[in-house]
């Protein structure tokens, strides 16, 4: 999820209305997101593999 400074803000608490297992997220900053493969690249090997 990309944010222009909230963070993940309540979108994991959102989630689990309607998901029985929500796991770690990911914030990137809006302005840094064009940038951030390798941020996202490492979160998806720590979460998703």
């Amino acid at each position: 999820m990309t944010h222009e400074g909230s963070g993940l803000a309540g979108s994991a608490k959102a989630l689990e209305k309607y998901c029985s297992d929500v796991g770690a997220g990911l914030a990137v900053h809006g302005a840094s997101a064009s940038a951030s493969e390798s941020i996202v690249e490492k979160w998806a090997k720590q979460n998703l593999l």
